[in-house]
């Protein structure tokens, strides 16, 4: 069995698991102009995780967009968002669900034991993100199970801190590059 080890990309105490990287910040797909697939998601001091993203089907029709981690666009009105805060178990969870109970998004913060590439192994609270993610054009561009979001070509920013320093940047122009160095300058703690 195949043990996966992740490279730590200015992780913190709260992080999540992206494209093979133990990261505190995540933005992936449009998310300069958000008319398309996008994810970005960071933490808040008390150490919940916010998501925002448009969420689109197999065949690029676009279910909802989550802003700060509530629905904020419903074009199937036929999503619920269920969330669970337990501060003191330092649980938090999102779901999302279509009107048939079927699960589209599932977020939740769990403590884990993570391999990282040195052989070494750290306890760190990690949000996963479980769903499959497409564009509008009916591409897959992301997968979330347990092991982390797993990228299919697609824009991406791994890791920030507050003064504006990225991470791993992966095809994003300067435009982009620099409206996420705003973003993470304003909402990351």
């Amino acid at each position: 069995m195949t043990q996966l080890k992740f490279n730590i990309m200015m992780a913190g105490s709260h992080n999540f698991l992206v494209s093979s990287n133990l990261t505190n910040f995540f933005a992936i797909g449009d998310f300069l102009n958000q008319d398309d697939f996008y994810a970005i998601g960071w933490h808040r001091k008390d150490g919940s995780f916010v998501i925002d993203a448009n969420v689109f089907t197999s065949d690029g029709k676009r279910l909802f967009s989550l802003k700060n981690g509530k629905i904020d666009f419903n074009f199937e009105n036929s999503q619920q968002l269920n969330t669970v805060d337990d501060p003191k178990r330092g649980f938090h969870s999102v779901e999302v669900v279509d009107k048939n109970g079927v699960r589209i998004l599932y977020a939740q913060t769990l403590k884990r034991r993570i391999a990282i590439t040195s052989g070494d192994t750290i306890e760190t609270t990690v949000a996963e993100i479980h769903g499959e993610f497409y564009d509008k054009s009916g591409n897959l561009v992301a997968i979330g199970t347990d092991n982390g979001l797993t990228l299919h070509n697609v824009k991406a920013v791994m890791g920030a801190t507050k003064t504006g320093s990225l991470g791993a940047v992966n095809g994003c122009s300067d435009d982009e590059r620099e409206f996420i160095r705003e973003f993470v300058m304003k909402n990351l703690p």
